[in-house]
């Protein structure tokens, strides 16, 4: 068990340490807050649709940002370390942070467009973790793993059982709304990644030639 953390925390890009600090700081402020009864900051940075609609609108990405409690803080936090640090070294620092606000935002809307069922106020990096899950899936998809529940397979369907018992695990314990939004963020990243694609095999193919080759012509 040791040499499995050291190893995890070994693999933690700058980028993801830099998200783990900030949600472990907001929930501590949060959390102090709290108990001293001298500030809310749940409800500054959490997302209600009736205080979104009155001027708060970074409430649709800052939610994210504050952990709904001590197990979503490590359970989140986890899960970004593991599969934030691969998505940053296939882009950036700076693109793992906007995914994750893509992402975050996407679970926002959601939550927004389902006022009507559920006005209450939402924390919680969830969407942000199934929004990671997608990308995890459709970068390294095809690489194959060994898989807990036995055999070798691949990163797609590792992912797709992960969002398939998480799905279901949130419509018996959290109701089908709360699922919507955390699924609201893997739809923004699934989305994102399709438009990316489509553009990337959209740009034109430059070849060059090298210096060897345009002698051998000549």
């Amino acid at each position: 068990m040791r040499r499995f953390w050291h190893r995890y925390v070994a693999s933690l890009t700058l980028g993801v340490r830099v998200l783990l600090l900030v949600l472990a700081v907001l929930y501590l402020a949060a959390w102090t807050g709290k108990i001293s009864r001298s500030y809310d900051l749940y409800g500054w940075l959490g997302l209600s649709p009736s205080a979104f609609w009155k001027g708060r609108l970074w409430t649709v990405v800052t939610y994210a940002l504050l952990p709904a409690g001590l197990t979503d803080l490590l359970f989140s936090g986890f899960m970004i370390g593991w599969l934030g640090a691969n998505v940053e070294r296939a882009w950036s620092r700076w693109g793992l942070w906007s995914y994750c606000a893509l992402t975050a935002a996407g679970g926002g809307v959601a939550k927004i467009l389902l006022a009507r069922f559920d006005p209450s106020l939402i924390t919680g990096p969830a969407p942000v973790v199934y929004g990671l899950l997608v990308a995890w899936m459709r970068l390294s998809g095809h690489e194959r793993v060994l898989a807990w529940f036995g055999g070798e397979t691949t990163v797609f369907r590792v992912g797709l059982v992960l969002m398939a018992l998480s799905v279901v695990f949130l419509l018996s314990s959290a109701g089908w709304v709360n699922a919507s939004i955390v699924l609201g963020g893997a739809l923004a990243g699934w989305l994102y990644l399709s438009l990316r694609w489509k553009l990337n095999r959209a740009r034109p193919d430059y070849p060059v030639e090298s210096q060897r080759i345009r002698r051998l012509e000549l």
